[in-house]
């Protein structure tokens, strides 16, 4: 193992010279039966120091700590140091604040959902805040509109209890309206 290498790059140098160390353990790694290209390229000696070095930052999955936060009280989510972000999942910091978030749950066409009623269907809040200011439940054939047509926007100001049959010709008029200032008389 003394003698100089002879032929390829490497060519005049001493194997002890070329030797190195295992990137996990430190040992020098056996050269065993492989061209000096490759055992040059190698970083570890075993599958098994690969395996105990790649975790946490030195994975290769591991890309730089971006803050997360719970969606409901804004706190910032407090993850393990080997946890790599793509695989941080949480969106909550306790289960208090996740029953928080999912109680206001906004159902299939964009309405918020307050609650459900004793047959288990969803109590939307604008119908509830329209009942409230009215002081009685709707009738079989009311409906709430929103005026600015923003299903988010809840306010007393921004709901009209009208007829289902007036609810239909307030949307149809709307387009119509918007058609012709869009695109002319048709």
């Amino acid at each position: 193992m003394n003698e100089v290498i002879k032929r390829g790059p490497y060519r005049g140098k001493l194997p002890q010279d070329l030797l190195k160390p295992c990137k996990a353990c430190g040992e020098i790694m056996p050269k065993r039966f492989m061209g000096w290209d490759v055992y040059l390229s190698r970083q570890f000696c075993s599958a098994k120091c690969m395996g105990a070095w790649n975790v946490g930052q030195n994975n290769w999955n591991w890309k730089s700590r971006v803050p997360t936060f719970c969606l409901t009280c804004k706190k910032e989510l407090v993850y393990s140091v080997d946890v790599p972000p793509t695989t941080r999942k949480r969106k909550f910091c306790s289960l208090r604040c996740r029953a928080n978030f999912h109680s206001h749950v906004f159902e299939g066409r964009g309405y918020k959902s307050v609650g459900s009623d004793r047959n288990g269907n969803a109590i939307r809040e604008h119908v509830l805040k329209a009942e409230r200011a009215i002081g009685r439940p709707l009738r079989g054939n009311e409906v709430v509109h929103h005026v600015n047509l923003n299903h988010h926007d809840n306010r007393n100001c921004n709901l009209l209890i009208c007829t289902h049959a007036y609810h239909m010709w307030l949307h149809q008029e709307m387009a119509r309206r918007y058609a012709l200032e869009h695109f002319g008389d048709v």
